[in-house]
């Protein structure tokens, strides 16, 4: 009777609330910044014009055709016309189509529905341009970059000398394309030493270990290598002509005489960002 057309009519006002909160939670993005990700009634729909400028294009991020979406099921974002859409508002209706695909595959929508909305994915993600040349930073217009290199040379010298101890070590710059270090060691390096020392360096990097400048006099430099015993440091110490004489320590374990710059801890490298390549062979100065 009246009753059960009221429970019915109730039953489907609230089916309906819940497949629109669902949908609001599958692809929820604001339609103030781009274009709305769900029509929430029929198909014919106006879904919202994006009109902030894009980053990468001089025109304005618009919808050419509409409407973009349609729901035709619960949780289900499919096609319903091809849309050209530009900047920010790409990034956003290919971010909402991808909670769309991901929401109907944990729903296990039919296979049709969400090929369907996978192939919308492919085409939102079509429209993305095409990659220009990619201009890698140098160390010139790079300071952090310098900075990184020179501390990676720093975390080497002190890997090396953690696994060979009768290493002695001399010079460790930055150059164009990475770092290096000569040595002096008893050892004799190879290519398969190179795994070992990297393992060693990202060690060092996991424990943050702070960098730390400090000033010193030339007679203190001189005593401290001294008792280290590394002959080459008290040739370098001697080609520095001005004062006070700088040391970088890393952490309480390792030191070097040098100027800088360097990082704040060893935990601003990134160890998938280091690889060491070669080992050659050195004359201290070009001397054989």
């Amino acid at each position: 009777g009246g009753c059960a057309r009221s429970s019915t009519r109730a039953g489907r006002r609230s089916a309906s609330m819940l497949m629109l909160l669902l949908a609001a939670n599958v692809a929820r993005f604001s339609l103030t910044r781009g274009v709305g990700a769900l029509a929430q009634t029929a198909p014919r729909t106006r879904i919202a014009s994006a009109v902030r400028a894009s980053a990468m294009h001089s025109v304005p991020a618009r919808v050419v055709h509409e409407p973009l979406f349609r729901r035709t099921r619960p949780l289900c974002v499919v096609s319903d016309s091809v849309a050209v859409l530009t900047g920010e508002a790409l990034d956003e209706a290919i971010s909402a189509q991808g909670l769309a695909v991901r929401a109907l595959k944990d729903a296990t929508a039919p296979k049709e529905e969400v090929d369907a909305a996978v192939g919308r994915l492919l085409e939102l993600k079509a429209m993305l341009p095409a990659p220009g040349p990619v201009e890698l930073p140098t160390n010139d217009k790079s300071p952090h970059l310098l900075r990184v290199r020179h501390t990676s040379a720093h975390i080497m010298a002190m890997a090396v000398q953690r696994l060979y101890p009768k290493t002695q070590v001399t010079i460790g710059p930055w150059i164009d394309n990475g770092f290096y270090y000569d040595f002096d060691s008893p050892e004799q390096f190879s290519t398969a030493d190179l795994k070992k020392i990297e393992k060693e360096m990202a060690k060092i990097i996991r424990k943050k270990l702070p960098l730390r400048r400090e000033e010193v006099t030339r007679e203190e430099a001189r005593a401290r290598i001294e008792k280290l015993g590394e002959p080459y440091k008290l040739e370098l110490l001697d080609a520095i002509k001005t004062e006070p004489i700088t040391i970088y320590h890393v952490g309480d374990e390792w030191w070097d005489l040098c100027a800088g710059p360097h990082v704040a801890n060893t935990g601003d490298i990134d160890t998938k960002a280091l690889s060491l390549e070669s080992v050659a062979g050195a004359y201290w100065r070009g001397d054989e």
